[in-house]
């Protein structure tokens, strides 16, 4: 009998096969005392850690997202806070390995877990799972994957890691239906650079599904069909094949230039924490990096990056980028972003509080290692710098002073650097939508950040889940913020760019570009599809859309448009 589950869609796709139940080896820890000395436990964990990194060192990728996991999960081994931390319980409260190890993963989890950010987040997944892959270890057990499968299946499981997720056999997992997980998820970004149709945060589909169901995953619907029927079956197989067509014409696509049918050049770049997300867009047809977001160099260290380690990842950035542009944003830091070796003050309202621009002008030092590096830089490629949170003139004035006596500085150094290189701003408060026509005569261009953008013209959190219905960057009053911001930005005679997840959302192209949207810095996974919408448009006609849309006024109107849209 047909069985019809919803889910949310962490990569789009449609995929049919026999459901292959995935259950890792659930393992009971309990707070067992140590009598006499911890050197025992010590040793213990330090030979997990040890013949993990080995074993880490000794795996042969099959692909660069398994080799980006992998790295990822080295890094993490290597920082002396995590076994310094496990150690420590085990000394002061004289416990075993295992528990420590535990709660040690679970604190560090839980801790990246709660950052607003979802790029940030991923980091708990990943602590999680060298935590549970650590204890299989300790307690000498396999705990099994899914990097041998001998035949096509779709994966149901409660949860996958990422290390499940980026090891799967690609020759046989047709796709993934997970209990648990959200759209943002370390999984879910696996799931779309590896181009597998997923569902997570299916709650109970690990218990309504059995091994060897007939499947349907509609993860474009959000949709697990379970025991279809024939009639359905080949409406999908009509569909799959589609989009198996469409695909090869995307690969075709995502080298070319993105010039709409009456000429007009956009941009198509896209979003980067490390070089080994810039080898990935690139590869996905990228024009460039549209924002690194430099955060990461502080926040996976154990202390201020120098000028030097922060100048040898911005130089080879931009040396792979040659004249492509690279988008280096300053560190954008504090609100849900903290660092292991800096306390933060409490703050009542992080989020409206000390954070990001605010935080380098009250570290000046830090400010202007930062931008010494970003200008060194400079002169390797295409380098521009930018600033996040701005919500005046007086801060561009600020900034432009500070980066002025640095370039000053390096001019009597001798040390090269592009002087015409270009300052802009990230426009993601409502203060900047208000002066926009003003802030624009002091920059030389805009990235709009729309998931901080929309949170705070709605007064909605974007990580709680109370108000996740009414955060929607569909809704009239951020359609109109932006409009007002890139006609801002084209009234001063500035570009104008967008770098927020909704620049990602394909539904929104086709009216973005009919704002005038000059740039948009996607994901890698939708640098082809951006790419492809915009071969196809004609700018008058886009334009029309936009207008019809912006006079909608209610958000069930414009995503009724959208909806209608043939264009996207």
């Amino acid at each position: 009998m047909l069985k019809e589950l919803k889910g949310l869609t962490a990569s789009p796709g449609m995929a049919m096969g026999p459901a292959k139940i995935y259950s890792k080896v659930d393992l009971t820890i309990t707070k067992e005392m140590v009598e006499g000395g911890t050197e025992k436990e010590l040793e213990r964990l330090k030979s997990a850690f040890d013949s993990y990194l080995e074993k880490l060192k000794s795996t042969e990728s099959d692909n660069e997202v398994q080799a980006s996991v992998t790295q990822a999960h080295m890094e993490l081994l290597s920082d002396p806070y995590f076994i310094e931390t496990a150690s420590g319980l085990i000394k002061d409260e004289k416990v075993g390995a295992s528990w420590a190890l535990r709660e040690t993963a679970n604190q560090m989890a839980a801790m990246m877990e709660s950052l607003d950010d979802p790029y940030l987040r991923e980091r708990g997944a990943d602590y999680r799972d060298i935590g549970q892959n650590l204890l299989y270890i300790l307690e000498g057990v396999d705990g099994g994957d899914l990097s041998h499968l001998d035949e096509d299946c779709i994966v149901i499981s409660s949860e996958l890691t990422p290390s499940d997720t980026s090891t799967m056999d690609r020759a046989h997992v047709l796709g993934f239906a997970n209990d648990l997980g959200g759209k943002t998820s370390h999984v879910a970004i696996i799931a779309q650079t590896l181009d597998i149709p997923a569902l997570v945060g299916m709650k109970t589909v690990s218990q309504e599904v059995e091994e060897g169901d007939d499947l349907i995953l509609d993860a474009d619907q959000g949709l697990l069909l379970v025991n279809p029927d024939k009639e359905t079956k080949k409406v999908y197989r009509e569909k799959i094949h589609d989009r198996e067509e469409e695909r090869a014409r995307l690969e075709k696509v995502k080298d070319k230039e993105a010039v709409t049918k009456d000429g007009k050049k956009i941009e198509v770049v896209c979003n980067v924490g490390n070089l080994e997300d810039l080898k990935e867009g690139l590869k996905r047809g990228a024009d460039g990096v549209g924002l690194f977001r430099t955060e990461f160099l502080y926040m996976e260290n154990d202390h201020f990056p120098s000028e030097e380690e922060q100048f040898q990842v911005y130089q080879a950035a931009a040396s792979r980028l040659g004249q492509s542009p690279l988008l280096i944003r300053t560190l954008d830091i504090g609100g849900d972003k903290s660092l292991s070796y800096f306390d933060f003050p409490k703050e009542d309202n992080p989020f409206l509080g000390w954070r990001a621009l605010r935080i380098s002008f009250d570290l000046p030092e830090v400010f202007e290692t930062q931008v010494r590096a970003i200008l060194r830089a400079s002169a390797f490629g295409n380098v521009k710098l930018f600033l996040p949170m701005v919500v005046s003139v007086d801060e561009i004035l600020e900034a432009q002073d500070r980066i002025a006596s640095i370039k000053e500085d390096l001019r009597q150094e001798g040390i090269p650097f592009n002087e015409e290189m270009e300052v802009g701003i990230m426009i993601e408060t409502p203060a900047s939508v208000l002066i926009a026509d003003d802030l624009a005569r002091y920059c030389d261009f805009f990235s709009i950040g729309t998931n901080d953008l929309t949170q705070y013209i709605l007064a909605a959190d974007r990580g709680n889940d109370k108000v996740a219905g009414i955060y929607n960057s569909y809704q009239p009053s951020v359609l109109r913020a932006i409009k007002k911001v890139i006609d801002a930005a084209h009234g001063a005679g500035k570009w104008c760019g967008m770098c927020g997840g909704f620049a990602s959302d394909h539904r929104a192209t086709y009216m973005l570009l009919g704002m005038g949207l000059d740039e948009f810095s996607v994901v890698g996974s939708q640098v082809a599809k951006v790419k492809d919408l915009v071969l196809g448009a004609r700018l008058d006609s886009a334009q029309a859309f936009a207008e019809k849309i912006l006079a909608a006024g209610r958000l069930d109107k414009v995503e009724k448009l959208v909806a209608e849209n043939p264009i996207q």
